[in-house]
């Protein structure tokens, strides 16, 4: 409230506010404006760095390779991207079924062609792939697999897991 009162009176008597900082900030505000202060403060850097030829730049993705467990990682994002799409899918089938029978032979005809069947089966592996790596992250979280030769090995037993499920699923139905 001392504060506000302060400033209040400042813009009355138009002077500057008695703010403690002011004079502080007025002086870097100032430096910053001549250029002084500019080419060594963080804030500023941004606008260095990128004219200078001498500083490195960070690998392209040409360059740098991730790692299995990278590539994992970002696979699991994109399957759970996958199972919402599939989700849709499947609220769709419920609701063909629930409508009566025309809507569900409607249905039956859209899932008899292959693009369909194709995401249907993209639909089947993301649901094994969340589960192996799910398995995964409650191995991590009981304190195994965290070293490198272990956390390699489990991304290809995931993967192999994921694959044989849905290869279980495709040949039993």
């Amino acid at each position: 409230m001392r504060k506000l009162v302060c400033i209040a009176f400042a813009i009355l008597k138009n002077n500057k506010p008695c703010d403690p900082l002011y004079e502080t900030n007025t002086r870097l505000h100032n430096l910053f404006q001549d250029g002084i202060y500019r080419h060594n403060h963080p804030s500023m850097a941004g606008n260095i760095m990128a004219s200078s030829p001498n500083r490195p730049t960070s690998p392209h993705l040409q360059v740098y390779r991730l790692p299995l467990t990278g590539l994992i990682s970002i696979a699991h994002r994109m399957t759970g991207v996958l199972l919402v799409l599939g989700l849709v899918m499947l609220v769709w089938q419920l609701l063909a079924v629930s409508s009566g029978e025309q809507a569900y032979l409607m249905m039956q005809s859209w899932l008899a062609m292959w693009p369909l069947k194709v995401i249907f089966w993209g639909f089947v592996y993301a649901l094994f792939f969340h589960l192996c790596h799910g398995v995964r992250h409650l191995l991590w979280d009981a304190g195994f697999g965290f070293e490198r030769d272990d956390l390699n090995r489990f991304a290809v037993i995931e993967l192999a897991g994921s694959f044989v499920l849905t290869a279980i699923t495709f040949f039993t139905l």
